[in-house]
């Protein structure tokens, strides 16, 4: 249930980011993160970037709206990475009410609903074993 509900705000926050206010900015970090659990190696690209709104300087991590995947792709991870080397100057889009939380890949993206269309797939089965 917890997935459904943080992948549905998701969804909401990666649609209304198409008409946010835009800024460029410049890419600070860029990683792959590596994580390994029970045999698996999981990779995750990291960008760090920096942007101003009005007086505020502001850094902010989000890539697209549910990028908080985690792939055993490596060759998905590096593609999402590369587009964001050091020092690369990027189009940026902020909250208008909330300039802190902002995106680079405005919309939404295939990986935001498939997470979406797995979590409603579990709760119903979670669900259905209830009844």
């Amino acid at each position: 249930m917890i997935a459904s509900i943080w992948s549905g705000w998701n969804l909401v926050l990666a649609l209304r980011s198409l008409e946010w206010p835009r800024v460029l900015g410049e890419v600070l970090t860029c990683e792959l993160r590596l994580r390994h659990d029970e045999g698996t190696d999981f990779y995750t690209p990291a960008v760090t970037y920096k942007y101003k709104v009005g007086v505020q300087e502001l850094t902010a991590k989000r890539i697209f709206f549910g990028d908080r995947f985690q792939t055993e792709w490596f060759g998905l991870a590096r593609r999402v990475a590369s587009n964001y080397p050091p020092g690369r100057s990027v189009e940026i889009r902020y909250h208008p009410a909330n300039p802190r939380l902002a995106v680079l890949e405005p919309g939404v993206n295939p990986q935001l609903w498939i997470c979406l269309a797995v979590s409603l797939i579990l709760l119903a089965i979670g669900v259905g074993a209830l009844l």
